[in-house]
């Protein structure tokens, strides 16, 4: 499965986050830049020592969107940093 995201195909229908679907080809993933942006937040943040309730808080406190619409959880975040960790 990883093999497959790193050539950059989907194997979920739901694109990872700071990831889109290419509309002319549905199969493939693109970076979504705004998103891409949040990311590397998150992942410095973690890497600095920072919880992931802290920069679940910090990203709510910013007023930066979750994709879900809702406020930003520290499950959220840490499903973030941990695909980041498998890569």
């Amino acid at each position: 499965m990883l093999a497959r995201q790193d050539a950059g195909r989907r194997v979920s229908s739901i694109p990872p986050y700071g990831w889109t679907t290419d509309p002319a080809r549905p199969w493939r993933l693109t970076p979504q830049p705004e998103e891409q942006q949040v990311r590397e937040r998150i992942l410095r943040d973690a890497a600095a020592g920072e919880t992931l309730r802290g920069i679940a808080r910090g990203l709510d406190a910013a007023g930066v969107p979750c994709r879900s619409g809702r406020a930003w959880s520290h499950q959220t975040v840490g499903a973030i940093v941990r695909r980041a960790a498998k890569r």
